[in-house]
């Protein structure tokens, strides 16, 4: 994803605790990779976990859902004062579930939607 689709020398990937610091359920997924903007000024963020199963894969949706939101709430005042160019990635900020597949980004609407896509075509191949 980050090399077909956003440019991997734009984006870094968090390691295996950043992103048990993020979502603390580490039970429910298998493998993750999530990725960062590495230019301060960009806020964008892609996450891509594999649940274990269905059930786990909604609760993934859920947990991804809320840091989504979560991120909302906290930067928004701060992305209006400093980074507005911003908001749009933020406002647009979205989870989705592919089968057991729980994908979220901070992107631009047309980004995201473009990645979205990209990932249900790999996924139904």
């Amino acid at each position: 994803l980050r090399e077909e689709l956003l440019g991997a020398e734009l984006y870094q990937e968090f390691n295996d605790n950043d992103v048990k610091f993020i979502f603390d359920s580490s039970d429910l997924y298998d493998s993750s990779s999530v990725i960062f903007s590495v230019s301060s000024d960009d806020i964008g963020e892609v996450g891509v976990f594999h649940a274990k199963d269905s059930e786990s894969a909604q609760k993934l949706l859920d947990e991804a859902i809320d840091y989504v939101e979560n991120m909302k709430d906290e930067k928004q005042e701060f992305l209006k004062n400093y980074m507005p160019s911003e908001l749009n990635k933020l406002n647009c900020a979205d989870a989705r579930a592919f089968g057991n597949y729980v994908i979220y980004t901070v992107l631009p609407a047309d980004r995201t939607e473009e990645v979205f896509s990209f990932v249900e075509k790999k996924l139904s191949k």
